[in-house]
């Protein structure tokens, strides 16, 4: 236990005061000891140490991962076309051959964090080892969750590429000659419904190589911006066009833009098949380097990984003109 003396020592009083701490008496003895209960109650008793929360939405749409290195195959067969029955046909071999589409991916995003920590500085910052070692470890943290951004902005970035895109082009929609918001936002629900339902559908239009691929109820995936989210989502927009009533749109994303480095909003809404997001960790890790020269603590965090989107899965974005110019 500490002494008395180490104590007030510990709290880097004035000279002033020790002495008066000392040799004073009556009145301003009186005045010395108040100042002292002051510090002394004043002393940072607990710390709380805390980080930035950050879950990347995006993340469960991740894949495997695969190796450093690799080049990653996509084969997609399409579904053949039938023909009349020949019975004077006697070729048995002629036979249209299956189309096979062929998408490699390969890692286009290779990122690494770093945060220098001295020794000496984090100890004083701290009350106590198991104070210094949440610290190093939430500045661990910190890295981890400026990847998952990274991720988060690399997966916006990747929509914004038309070639995910049916016809290769985001569909614009201009509702300005509509009186009503109620009605604007109720075309857009629509939209989005009638987007949803073509999917389920073997329809060639809905994806970016004009192929026969329906999607699975479950995987049709919406990504929306918050403001049309919200506006969709009022208590006005009764019935099926409540979005949180329309079963067939069961996954929801809400972005704040699309575009993350810009405050143009050149995309409201994305529907898509949730399968054909092509996303991969190749590395993942961290470490730290110790330098005894100057006590400090050199922590790293990669970050590799893949971002594609599967150009025969449906996707389709809209942009919708709610007033005109």
């Amino acid at each position: 236990m500490a002494t008395l003396t180490e104590m007030i020592d510990s709290l880097n009083l004035s000279e002033a005061t020790l002495t008066a701490l000392r040799t004073a008496e009556g009145t301003t003895f009186q005045a010395a000891a108040n100042e002292f209960l002051s510090a002394l109650v004043n002393k940072i008793c607990y710390q709380v140490l805390e980080t930035a929360k950050f879950s990347n939405q995006f993340a469960d749409l991740k894949k495997f991962d695969i190796e450093y290195g690799a080049t990653l195959e996509n084969v997609f067969v399409e579904i053949p076309e039938g023909y009349d029955y020949n019975k004077d046909n006697t070729d048995p071999f002629d036979t249209p051959t299956p189309t096979v589409q062929t998408l490699y991916v390969s890692i286009n995003k290779e990122r690494q964090y770093r945060a220098r920590v001295n020794k000496d500085l984090i100890k004083r910052a701290v009350l106590s080892i198991s104070g210094m070692t949440s610290l190093v470890d939430l500045i661990v943290t910190s890295l981890g969750k400026a990847a998952d951004i990274e991720d988060y902005a690399a997966t916006l970035t990747m929509l914004n590429n038309t070639d995910c895109f049916a016809g290769g082009q985001v569909e614009t929609v201009d509702l300005s000659a509509l009186a009503t918001d109620a009605e604007k936002y109720k075309q857009i629900t629509a939209t989005i419904v009638d987007t949803a339902t073509s999917f389920t559908q073997p329809i060639a239009s809905n994806n970016n190589l004009g192929v026969l691929n329906p999607t699975a109820e479950g995987d049709v995936l919406l990504i929306i911006r918050r403001e049309i989210y919200n506006h969709i989502n009022l208590d006005y927009l009764a019935g099926v066009y409540n979005l949180a009533k329309v079963d067939l749109v069961k996954r929801i994303k809400v972005v704040e833009t699309f575009q993350y480095d810009s405050d143009d909003n050149d995309i409201d809404l994305i529907v898509c098949d949730a399968s054909g997001f092509d996303l991969h960790t190749a590395l993942n890790d961290n470490g730290q380097i110790y330098n005894p020269a100057n006590r400090t603590f050199n922590i790293f965090q990669d970050r590799w990984g893949v971002f594609g989107f599967k150009r025969w899965a449906n996707c389709k974005a809209f942009k919708f003109t709610l007033t005109s110019n």
